[in-house]
């Protein structure tokens, strides 16, 4: 008789790490419509390397996000990277910007999820 084998469910701390990331989206999305209207004009250039980075961060973590279920090395690692350089450009006068990327790096270097990734 063949046994149905159920597919493993992620940790608990995996699933703090994405749940994390799905914030960390929506609060870049609510940034970027911020940085589009209050930005009174785009001729100066500096503007405009600041809404290329509004608009591409959330990008970047919708794709971690969505290759997440493939639990593949290279999206862990990805996603380190990402949060490492939102952690580095973070702004110090907000603790969101600060923890919340800080957060998932260590959530992604513990070994539970280690043993998700790296299947």
């Amino acid at each position: 008789m063949t046994e149905i084998s159920r597919a493993e469910r992620a940790s608990s701390v995996i699933r703090a790490a994405r749940f994390i990331m799905i914030l960390q989206a929506a609060l870049l999305i609510v940034n970027l419509a911020y940085v589009v209207a209050y930005t009174r004009s785009f001729a100066n250039p500096v503007a405009w390397l600041f809404l290329a980075y509004s608009v591409v961060l959330p990008a970047l973590v919708a794709w971690s996000l969505w290759r997440w279920s493939t639990r593949g090395k290279r999206v862990r690692w990805a996603t380190v990277a990402l949060q490492g350089v939102m952690l580095a450009f973070s702004s110090s006068y907000s603790w969101v910007w600060l923890w919340l990327p800080l957060v998932v790096i260590v959530a992604l270097l513990l070994p539970a999820a280690s043993r998700w990734f790296d299947r």
